[in-house]
């Protein structure tokens, strides 16, 4: 507590006397600044006597020595002033405290950080440590740890965000279970009230990520209230979709208003029957852009169901600045949905964001643009969101060089036992990387091969799927020639990683008629012993579905240009799921721009 009328007092409060029922009696005050007993002075003169000593504190009682560990920011002027921690020598001291009871203060942050505001947190007996999370200034928001009383504060600790953070609103918070140190802090970048990114977030980091000077983007970033930056929008749709355990049929598309320079991003459902339809839409991310150039907050979604049959989202954030990963989930079954950033470690990362699960683990593949590699993002209940380098970057099991550009188009499947399977484009080819370790492991080690090779642009498009017995199906996009391929192993994807680039086969679907890949990336199923894929062709201005059966590929159009006489763009974005008849579903976008839906009930 500090004195009134801004004498600066800072006390620290202990009970002293019980009484018979065992509550306090009586509380004895130590003046922090003005001595433990009279003139006698408790400590240094970190702790000014002027005005608004310890203006902001707290408190935690350390776990292993149970003694109180104060942390405190004093004011003499902004420049000079610092956070410090102080903590008695031992937990037995009689209040007020004899002078040399306290040791001597310690400094927690630099000049001015803690001035806008600080929460301590304490870890299990085992661990022995205590966390600090800080605003500096009002530019960024930090988070230290020290062992135990000692003290032992890093100099400078973990950047979280360097966003402008408000003044106010921090707090710290310790799970003892999964050993992750959790901040909550207003973000609010711009002025004006209701302005865009005035958020209230949630970050959080493993107790190892908390390390000396350590860099942004060791902590996920969790927005828990965007309500500033809502607005509706219209426009172009870029879909996802996926099927419940239950059967429920779900989709998600980006809408982007090119007028307002707005983003939305919808998760929708499909109820009733296949002949009588019906429809829900949810918002999940808003962003308002104004008048500037889109933003594209929300664009490539990729949805799939968690085991517990609720929605969750990776859509990549497109604004300057922020431009990173993302992943919506809802615990609701999508009525509602909280947003997680999974990966801000460079400038720009997260582009064409694949998502999969496998039991209650969740993973993302996706491509790091600033470092034109390939990464792969899990989270498991325990450990929560890990991430790794797999192609065209260093580190610890990627393969490939890492001064390749690799990533691009990719799309993750898990085998049946859990093992990341990715395809993706690296060098303008069609490449697929594979790793043995299980979804728990703490690193992995990626095999990557080669496959379809050619001269031209491949892999500008893809969709996998691996069937039953894990064996690999792949169709993807020649955007040299504008055609559709499709590359398959008959084997598990073990054995066709062990057998090398030789066990898989390449072969033509068919010409689309066009060379333009966002438009034209297929979507590739498998029901029982039949493949079916699904395109945009410019030669047959249609939705295509493609069969595969016995060896051979036969063909339809589904929805199709009724004059022939301009392009239509009727099938693009196209993606489908199959449904409880185990026949297509699929959402495309139709000539006129609107979302459309078509699903086969029998044959």
């Amino acid at each position: 507590v500090t004195g009134a009328a801004g004498v600066g007092q800072p006390l620290y409060l202990s009970c002293t006397t019980l009484d018979s029922n065992g509550a306090c009696a009586t509380f004895g005050a130590l003046s922090l600044s003005a001595g433990c007993t009279g003139a006698t002075s408790c400590f240094s003169s970190t702790v000014t006597t002027a005005t608004n000593g310890g203006s902001r504190t707290d408190l935690v009682i350390d776990a292993n020595t149970q003694r109180p560990l104060v942390a405190l920011y004093t004011v003499t002027t902004p420049a000079t002033s610092l956070l410090t921690a102080v903590a008695p020598l031992s937990c037995d001291q009689v209040q007020p405290s004899a002078a040399g009871t306290w040791g001597a203060p310690v400094a927690v942050g630099a000049t001015s950080q803690g001035l806008n505001g600080f929460r301590m947190a304490s870890s299990t007996t085992a661990l022995n440590l205590n966390f600090i999370a800080y605003l500096t200034s009002t530019t960024s928001v930090t988070v230290n740890k020290s062992a135990g009383v000692t003290l032992g504060w890093f100099g400078t600790g973990t950047t979280v965000e360097t966003t402008t953070v408000a003044g106010e609103g921090v707090g710290a918070a310790y799970d003892y279970s999964n050993d992750l140190m959790a901040v909550s802090y207003a973000s609010v970048p711009a002025g004006a009230a209701g302005a865009v990114g005035n958020d209230i977030k949630v970050a959080y980091g493993a107790e190892g990520d908390i390390t000396n000077a350590g860099p942004v983007g060791n902590f996920n970033l969790e927005n828990i209230d965007a309500t500033g930056s809502s607005f509706p929008t219209t426009a172009i749709p870029v879909l996802s979709s996926a099927i419940s355990s239950t059967g429920q049929i779900g989709f998600a598309y980006f809408y982007q208003d090119a007028t307002a320079a707005d983003s939305k991003l919808y998760y929708g459902l499909r109820a009733g029957s296949g002949a009588n339809a019906v429809f829900g839409l949810n918002t999940v991310v808003n962003h308002v852009e104004g008048a500037a150039s889109p933003q594209f907050v929300g664009s490539y979604p990729s949805l799939a169901y968690d085991s517990g049959n609720n929605p969750a989202i990776a859509y990549y954030n497109g604004v300057t600045g922020q431009q990173n990963l993302n992943v919506a989930r809802s615990a609701d079954g999508g009525s509602s949905f909280t947003s997680i950033v999974v990966d801000r470690t460079t400038a720009n990362v997260g582009l064409y964001p694949s998502l999969a699960t496998s039991g209650s683990s969740l993973g993302v593949a996706y491509y790091n643009v600033t470092s034109t590699g390939l990464k792969f993002a899990r989270f498991t209940a325990t450990q929560g969101w890990k991430r790794f380098a797999v192609d065209g970057l260093t580190g610890t099991g990627s393969c490939g060089n890492p001064s390749d550009d690799a990533g691009s188009y990719a799309t993750l499947r898990f085998t049946s036992t859990g093992r990341p399977v990715i395809a993706y484009q690296s060098q303008g080819a069609l490449k697929v990387a594979y790793a043995t370790e299980p979804l728990t492991s703490a690193t992995y080690t990626w095999s990557c091969l080669n496959l379809d090779a050619s001269a031209n642009v491949r892999g500008a498009g893809i969709a996998l799927e691996l069937g039953s017995d894990d064996s690999f199906h792949l169709a993807h996009f020649d955007a040299t020639v504008g055609t559709m391929r499709y590359v398959t192993c008959p084997s598990a994807v073990a054995t066709c990683f062990t057998t090398g680039t030789g066990a898989f086969t390449p072969s033509l679907i068919e010409g689309t008629g066009t060379t333009v890949a966002v438009s034209t990336k297929p979507s590739l199923k498998i029901s029982g012993g039949t493949i079916y894929t699904s395109f945009y062709s410019a030669s047959y201005q249609s939705l295509r579905l493609a069969k595969y059966e016995s060896g051979s590929w036969t063909f339809e159009s589904l929805d199709a240009n009724p004059t022939g006489t301009f392009i239509s763009q009727v099938g693009q974005y196209a993606d489908m799921v199959i449904n409880s008849s185990g026949l297509p579903t699929l959402f495309y976008r139709s000539n006129e721009n609107w979302l459309r839906y078509f699903s086969r009930e029998r044959q």
